[in-house]
């Protein structure tokens, strides 16, 4: 495994993330999780970028555009391996029994109509954008709240790496801004500032509630800065067509 070199902590990342459970085996120790840190937002980056690629294809097949978006949403939470899903559902029936699946059903809904309300040339960039977003949320709310992963500890699926260090929150930050900025304007930095908003305000009802901010309310702060980033690409550049016909 450690042949792997500098790519060593994006494989951590990898099978801690998503649904690919490559290396097989794979046993780490929390400094080995907490290198993977700013792995985890590119590869959530790569995650939306895979669901972009099948709505791309099924696009040029002649599917309406929001069959295509829809595809790609599912293919990327489907790669994801529904981490974000998972701790989002766990976290919500902690607050009231049964209230879990509603959380993920509502999450599902308000991201597809965030997505076909965005104007059809800028998917790509929402696609790509949002998970990575909901994933430097997670990030920005462990380093907040000084959390540390267990030490050793098999790879789960979770979100949790630990504090990492400002430097490497900040940069992660700090590149997501200009990605955003290149993709949608000035209004990508206003986006990316209210989904680190909306994560450290989920971390802060789970501090308070639970006492703890636990890998449940980092999927929950996750997927809040996730829809966030949607939700204001769909309001800053509004589709002015209908996704339901093809171009």
């Amino acid at each position: 495994m450690r042949r792997l070199g500098p790519l060593y902590p994006g494989a951590v990342a990898l099978r801690q993330t998503t649904a690919l459970r490559w290396p097989i085996g794979l046993i780490t120790a929390g400094d080995d999780i907490a290198r993977s840190a700013p792995w985890m937002v590119a590869i959530g980056a790569a995650l939306g970028l895979c669901g972009y690629s099948v709505g791309w294809v099924l696009g040029g097949l002649g599917a309406a555009p929001a069959l295509a978006g829809v595809v790609a949403l599912a293919v990327a939470t489907a790669l994801g391996g529904g981490v974000v899903e998972l701790g989002l559902a766990r976290h919500a029936d902690q607050a009231r029994v049964g209230a879990g699946p509603v959380a993920v059903i509502l999450l599902a809904l308000l991201r597809a109509t965030a997505l076909l309300s965005t104007s059809t040339g800028l998917w790509l960039g929402a696609l790509v954008l949002a998970p990575a977003a909901g994933r430097w949320g997670a990030l920005l709310v462990q380093r907040l709240d000084d959390t540390r992963p267990l030490d050793p500890t098999p790879v789960g699926r979770d979100l949790l790496v630990g504090a990492a260090p400002w430097p490497v929150v900040a940069g992660a930050g700090a590149v997501l801004g200009v990605a955003a900025t290149f993709a949608f304007g000035w209004t990508g930095l206003v986006a990316v500032a209210a989904a680190g908003a909306a994560a450290v305000g989920v971390a802060y009802d789970a501090r308070r509630r639970e006492r703890t901010v636990g890998a449940d309310a980092v999927a929950t702060a996750a997927a809040a800065a996730e829809l966030v980033t949607l939700v204001a690409a769909a309001i800053a550049h509004a589709a002015t067509l209908s996704p339901f016909l093809r171009g």
